[in-house]
């Protein structure tokens, strides 16, 4: 589709694993945009699923399908970048969808503004099986902003200005965390506005990564929650951090206990009290403690905690 140089052109770029059937309301979410002017790019990061197919019976010639290696969410997000044409980027997931006033209502937005070079995020709503609940995103100061687990930006409700990408890409190291790592790394740079209006629907299901608590997942968090911590600690408060910590480590401490790896049980679980000593009187530390007595070393066998 030709550009309109009165009107920004918008690249949704969607990197998916594996999502098959996911993937058509994702899509059509996308298809059916009161707003036409925009490319739809999905980088399929390895699938061994029907992704393909999926994406290819859609004959609209705004869809760019790009099948590569599994090299992560971050380095199929860059990859998407590069191939794209837009004035403005978006980064969808896979698993969730626009509504249709999305684009529509970011383009109204840099329309009247005037710092074009920047971001732009709208609120969005849950989806926890049928019940929806509204989340909005607070005004935030630049400068001297706080964030926690009620304020997180959601990246699919970002619009980043091409340029911005350009020069800023996900760190590629992160499996995790790392769209606010790249929103922390940005925001202090570019002129930010946020559109109070819902433009986005975050479908929690029970696939969703952040119901993985698997040992890799756990080690993946703390890696990207310590590069955060070093970089970007300014943005959050201190309790924040004792509690995010403390939460990873728990759960490193639990998951060990149960497969009987008990030193490193105890080491994590000793992390964990460190950052919030009132742990030990929680039935989470008791249990953890009971698993490291009662498992044998490398069991298969689960006690669970209490």
């Amino acid at each position: 589709m030709t550009k309109e140089l009165t009107q920004p052109y918008f690249s949704i770029i969607v990197a998916t694993y594996n999502r098959a059937s996911f993937l058509p309301a994702c899509i059509e979410s996308v298809i059916n945009q009161t707003y036409g002017h925009w490319e739809l790019i999905i980088i399929d990061d390895g699938s061994t699923d029907e992704t393909k197919e999926v994406v290819t019976k859609y004959t609209d010639g705004r869809l760019i399908y790009q099948y590569q290696n599994n090299g992560e969410r971050s380095n199929a997000r860059n990859n998407g970048i590069r191939i794209s044409s837009g004035d403005y980027c978006f980064f969808l997931d896979s698993d969730d969808w626009y509504l249709p006033n999305h684009l529509k209502v970011h383009a109204d937005a840099i329309s009247e503004s005037s710092h074009p070079l920047g971001l732009t995020h709208s609120w969005y709503k849950n989806k926890i099986n049928a019940e929806f609940k509204i989340l909005p995103f607070p005004e935030i100061d630049q400068k001297n902003f706080k964030l926690d687990t009620a304020n997180f930006p959601l990246l699919p409700c970002i619009c980043f200005h091409k340029k911005i990408l350009d020069e800023f890409k996900f760190d590629e190291n992160l499996s995790m965390g790392e769209d606010t790592e790249l929103f922390l790394r940005i925001i202090s740079k570019f002129p930010y506005r946020l559109i109070n209006e819902i433009t986005f629907v975050y479908n929690h299901h029970e696939d969703n990564s952040i119901y993985d608590y698997s040992t890799s997942y756990l080690h993946k968090l703390e890696a990207s929650w310590t590069l955060i911590y070093k970089n970007h600690k300014n943005h959050y408060g201190t309790d924040f951090f004792k509690l995010k910590f403390s939460n990873i480590y728990s759960g490193l401490a639990d998951k060990y206990s149960k497969q009987g790896s008990r030193i490193k049980a105890l080491k994590y679980l000793l992390k964990a009290v460190l950052q919030t000593p009132k742990l030990i009187a929680t039935r989470l530390f008791l249990g953890i403690i009971r698993n490291c007595i009662f498992i044998a070393p490398n069991s298969k066998n689960v006690i669970h905690t209490f």
